[in-house]
């Protein structure tokens, strides 16, 4: 699996949505990818941090910030 192939699934990984070998896919990568790790962790902390308003983030926001964790992704 590629970074690029995991930031395609990482909001289904995240929200436990995939079948169990693409998760051991996803795994097996990040066992050895320290830069897809540290790309999980953040949407964790973006996920937790958008859950403290009191209104659901604009799709707007969401396609922003999905936008940047993809940008992000491709340089690593």
């Amino acid at each position: 699996m590629s970074c690029r192939d995991l930031v395609v699934l990482a909001s289904d990984y995240l929200d436990e949505d995939l079948p169990g070998d693409m998760v051991s896919r996803i795994d097996r990568h990040l066992a050895d990818c320290p830069y897809c790790r540290e790309y999980l962790e953040q949407m964790r902390t973006t996920v937790r941090w958008l859950a403290t308003f009191d209104e659901p983030a604009s799709p707007e926001l969401c396609a922003r910030l999905m936008d940047s964790f993809r940008a992000w992704a491709a340089t690593g």
